[in-house]
């Protein structure tokens, strides 16, 4: 799935101040237009009132169909409901600042009884298993194919490293998967 780069645009004004405008929400196709400028993807609700947005896809927009860009869009805003974190952000302070933004805290808690308690809560669960994944697999590719510390000085080197790093992983998860899916005729024929 491609990346985005959301910038919001427009707004509602009264008497040359601005007034808070009606909220973004995920909406369907026919309750949009969608036009492309260049990289981006203009999305202006039908609604009145509420702002346009400008939503920066890069050069594979081209390829992409407006149920596409719709969906990347419409899991931009989800994404914007929830936040997940490890120990090191948990604090009364971020609980209170996500819950006045009305953002879903799945900050991890410091205490294990707390967080013994939040894990049977099916979403928290969810995105918690979800960060685990992606900080496990950010670790393989650091300690395993980048080197600890990386070598690499400057920025473009170590761009050129890290794109190098993530080609090896990558053919050494195939390379992984290939193995497994040989082993399965024989655990079938067993």
């Amino acid at each position: 799935m491609a990346s985005a780069e959301i910038d919001f645009v427009g707004g509602v004004s009264f008497a040359g101040r601005p007034m808070k405008g009606k909220e973004r929400y995920i909406v369907r196709l026919d309750e949009v237009t969608i036009t492309r400028e260049g990289d981006c993807a203009v999305i202006q609700y039908k609604e009145a009132g509420i702002p346009t947005t400008h939503l920066k896809i890069g050069p594979e927009i081209a390829g992409m169909s407006n149920e596409a860009i719709l969906e990347l869009f419409n899991d931009t805003l989800r994404a914007q409901t929830q936040l997940a974190a490890d120990r090191g952000f948990a604090s009364a302070i971020n609980s209170q600042g996500l819950k006045d933004c009305e953002i879903f805290d799945a900050t991890c808690p410091r205490q294990p009884e707390q967080l013994k308690a939040r894990m049977k809560d099916a979403r928290f669960a969810q995105m918690q298993r979800r960060r685990a994944q992606t900080e496990a697999r950010i670790s393989i590719l650091k300690r395993g194919f980048l080197g600890t510390p990386m070598r690499a000085k400057g920025f473009a080197n170590r761009e050129l490293a890290l794109a190098w790093g993530v080609l090896t992983h990558n053919l050494w998860m195939f390379a992984r998967m290939k193995k497994l899916r040989k082993k399965d005729p024989l655990r079938q024929a067993a």
